[in-house]
């Protein structure tokens, strides 16, 4: 229990001593991953949905230490990709939350940290089938 609050106790002197913390908003593109699903289109390629493909978008705040050496960056958003062909649509969504600190030197910064995956499912409606298949929650490392 002591290692665990004294591994935290840095961070929370950071929280409590940030002078301005800043909106951020962030839009990407990410690939990559298991193959989930392919779409077999008959007037053009097949197109193929990967665990980790999707469009995301970001809300969040990031808190610089006074020195303004270290930067802490918190975010909550939606990713997602799709796909419609003639006789159907289908979705890939999820929610990621993100943690990531950051060592700032002039003109950049390195930084590394967590993010959670929550919700993520798979949704499709083809001829009138509609299918859901639900994931479980993932954490991964970010670099």
């Amino acid at each position: 229990m002591l290692k665990k609050a004294l591994l935290i106790l840095p961070l929370l002197i950071t929280l409590a001593t940030a002078t301005n913390p800043k909106p951020l908003i962030q839009f990407g593109f990410e690939s990559g991953g298991d193959e989930l699903v392919t779409i077999d289109h008959d007037y053009k390629g097949d197109y193929t949905i990967d665990a980790g493909d999707g469009f995301r978008f970001e809300l969040g705040m990031a808190i610089d230490d006074p020195l303004g050496m270290l930067e802490l960056q918190l975010l909550a958003g939606y990713k997602f990709d799709s796909d419609s062909a003639s006789n159907g649509d289908i979705t890939w969504s999820m929610i990621p939350i993100s943690a990531l600190g950051f060592i700032k030197i002039p003109y950049w910064k390195f930084g590394a940290g967590f993010t959670y995956h929550i919700s993520p499912e798979l949704q499709s409606t083809f001829d009138n089938d509609r299918f859901t298949d639900e994931f479980n929650n993932a954490l991964g490392g970010v670099v």
